[in-house]
């Protein structure tokens, strides 16, 4: 996200959807004061609600705002079923950013330097907040693993068994093109 806002050229302007009206606060004041080139289109804390109901609430203000970029900031799936539904329904670019509006805000600290970009940030937070999140990280990563290595092993047999099957037809139209 810092990487966006960092490069974003003056004319963008941005729209912040998810967390809480205090965090939205922070977060829009360390914006204006870190990344003086981001127009800030406005802002919003939905109430809970499902997905549907969250669209309905803001579109007619996200539109008004003109808005290029709406960032979304809710937690996964939430925010990823959002993104796709704007998405197709406004012509702005949506962005599922997930805890970022708390670091960027400075709500919640990030973790260490060396950890970040290593792929294990997540230890990190899952130390910090272990009963919130021991379910997401551990049973969700072991299930992600358990169906990658399901995709990986059954992509290649469909591979090898493709690549068998091209063999032998190329073997018998050798054989057969060498019969005549």
């Amino acid at each position: 996200m810092r990487l966006i806002l960092d490069t974003s050229p003056q004319e963008k302007r941005h729209f912040f959807l998810g967390s809480s009206d205090e965090v939205l606060r922070k977060l829009t004041l360390n914006i204006s004061k870190n990344y003086p080139n981001v127009r800030i289109a406005g802002t919003y804390s939905p109430l809970y609600g499902t997905p549907t109901q969250i669209i309905e609430s803001v579109k007619y203000r996200i539109s008004e705002t003109g808005a290029d970029v709406l960032w979304i900031g809710l937690g996964s799936p939430k925010q990823d079923i959002l993104a796709w539904e704007f998405n197709s329904i406004c012509s702005l670019t949506t962005v599922a950013v997930g805890a970022a509006f708390d670091y960027i805000s400075g709500e919640v600290p990030e973790a260490p330097k060396f950890l970040r970009g290593s792929g294990f940030e997540w230890t990190y937070r899952l130390i910090r907040e272990p009963k919130r999140l021991w379910k997401r990280y551990l049973l969700g990563n072991l299930w992600f693993l358990i169906l990658f290595s399901k995709e990986i092993f059954f992509g290649l047999k469909k591979y090898f068994v493709k690549k068998v099957a091209q063999f032998f037809r190329l073997v018998i139209h050798l054989l057969l093109s060498g019969l005549k």
